[in-house]
C-alpha cells in the first residue's frame, strides 16, 4: 500500500508514453532509425540516469527515480514530436491528405492487440501468483531476477526496428529468397550476441544479484538462471512473430499467444505453491519455449523458412571455452564489485569474439547486416 503514491504518479505516463511510441514507430516506418535511436536510447536514458542521480543526492530517494522517469518521458514526447514534424513527416501540415482505413486497421490490429495483452499478462501473472500463494518477500526477489534476465530482449528489440521495414519492403516486391537470407542473418546475430550475455549471467548469477541489489537478493539466483536461459528462444521468436505479422497471419499469432499463456498458467498453478519463484521462472520458460516452437513451426509451414543452422554450434563452442577461461580468471579477480564484473565481462567478450574469428564463425554474408545497420542509422534520405 505504500506504493500508492508512485502508482498515481506513473498513471500520468500512460498517455505520454503511448504518444511517444506512436511518434517513434512512425519514424521507424519511414526508415529513419537514426532519430528514433538517438531520442529513445540515448537522450531518454541519459536524462533518466542523470536526473535520478541528482534527485537521490538531494534526498528524494525512490521518488527521485520516479520523477526522473516522468521528466525523461516528457522530454522524449516533446523531442519525438518535434523531430517527426520537422525532419520526417509533418502531421500538422494542412496539405497532407488523411486516408481513413478504419475497418482494415481494426481487423488487422485487433488480434495483435490481444496478442500483446497476453504478453503483458504473463509478465504480471507470475508475480501475482507468487504474492498470492507465497510471500511478498519472494515477489521482491523475483522482480530483481526478471528484469536482469530481460536484458536479452534489448538486442532483438533493436534489430527488429531495422528488420521490420526491410522485410515488409521486400515482401511487397515478392523477394522471398532475400527475406529468408536476412531472417537467418538477423537470427544468427541475435543468437551470437545473446549467448555470451546469457552465459555470463548464468556463471555469475549470485554475484550479479549481490552487486546490483544486495546480499539478500542472491537467493533468486536459480530463478535468474532459468529466466536467462528461457530468454534465448524468446529473443529468437521475435523474428518469426514479425514474419507472421508481415504475412498477415494475425489470427495465428493470437492463437499461439493464447496457447502459450495457458501453458504458463498451468505451470504457475502447479509449481509456484511448492517451488515459489523458481516455479514461476519455469512457468515463464514454458511460455517462451512454446512461443518460439509454435511460431517457428508456423513460419516453416507458410514459407519453408527456418533460421537454425549448424553454424550456431560455433557460437556455443566459443562460449563454452570462454566460460572456462573467465571462470578460471574469476578465482583471481573476484566478482565482488561492479568494476570487477565489468572487467570480467570485457575479457569474456574478447575471448568469445577471438574464438569465433579463429573457428570462422563469421561469414561474408554478415557484412550484409553491418551494411544494413549502417545505412539505416546514418542515411539521411527519406525512403517513400
Amino acid at each position: 500500500s505504500e506504493l500508492t503514491v508512485i502508482l498515481k504518479l506513473f498513471a500520468f505516463l500512460i498517455p505520454i508514453k503511448n504518444l511517444s511510441i506512436i511518434f517513434l514507430t512512425t519514424m521507424q516506418a519511414f526508415q529513419q532509425i537514426k532519430y528514433a535511436t538517438i531520442i529513445e536510447q540515448i537522450i531518454e536514458n541519459s536524462t533518466k540516469l542523470i536526473i535520478t542521480f541528482v534527485l537521490i543526492l538531494l534526498g528524494f530517494n525512490i521518488l527521485g527515480a520516479v520523477f526522473a522517469f516522468i521528466i525523461a518521458s516528457v522530454v522524449t514526447l516533446i523531442l519525438s514530436f518535434y523531430v517527426l514534424e520537422k525532419k520526417v513527416f509533418s502531421m500538422t501540415n494542412k496539405n497532407t491528405i488523411a486516408i481513413y482505413n478504419s475497418k482494415e486497421l481494426l481487423l488487422f490490429s485487433t488480434p495483435l492487440l490481444f496478442s500483446n495483452f497476453f504478453v503483458n499478462v504473463v509478465k504480471w501473472i507470475d508475480t501475482w501468483f507468487i504474492g498470492s500463494l507465497r510471500t511478498t518477500s519472494e515477489v521482491g526477489l523475483y522482480n530483481a531476477a526478471l528484469p536482469t534476465a530481460s536484458l536479452l530482449v534489448l538486442v532483438p528489440t533493436a534489430l527488429m526496428a531495422l528488420f521490420i521495414p526491410i522485410i515488409t519492403e521486400l515482401y511487397a516486391k515478392n523477394k522471398i529468397k532475400k527475406i529468408k537470407k536476412i531472417s537467418f542473418l538477423i537470427s544468427k546475430w541475435i543468437f551470437y550476441i545473446n549467448i555470451p550475455i546469457a552465459a555470463f549471467i548464468v556463471i555469475f548469477s549470485k554475484n550479479i544479484l549481490n552487486v546490483m541489489f544486495g546480499q539478500e537478493y542472491s537467493a533468486a539466483y536459480t530463478a535468474l538462471i532459468i529466466l536467462t536461459l528461457s530468454h534465448i528462444p524468446y529473443s529468437l521468436s521475435h523474428i518469426h512473430a514479425n514474419i507472421l505479422q508481415m504475412l498477415k497471419k494475425k489470427k495465428r499469432i493470437m492463437v499461439i499467444f493464447i496457447i502459450s499463456t495457458i501453458i504458463n498458467l498451468i505451470l504457475n498453478i502447479s509449481l509456484i505453491p511448492r517451488y515459489g519463484m523458481t516455479g514461476a521462472a519455469i512457468g515463464v520458460a514454458g511460455y517462451f519455449s512454446s512461443l518460439y516452437i509454435l511460431m517457428a513451426l508456423s513460419v516453416y509451414k507458410f514459407k519453408k523458412l527456418q533460421t537454425i543452422r549448424r553454424i550456431y554450434l560455433k557460437s556455443v563452442f566459443s562460449v563454452i571455452i570462454s566460460a572456462f577461461i573467465i571462470y578460471t580468471i574469476s578465482k583471481i579477480i573476484l566478482p565482488k564489485s561492479i568494476i570487477n564484473l565489468l572487467i570480467l565481462s570485457i575479457v569474456f567478450l574478447l575471448a568469445y569474439i577471438i574464438l569465433l574469428i579463429l573457428i570462422k564463425g563469421f561469414e561474408k554474408e554478415d557484412l550484409t547486416i553491418i551494411k544494413i545497420i549502417k545505412d539505416k542509422i546514418f542515411s539521411n534520405k527519406n525512403k517513400k
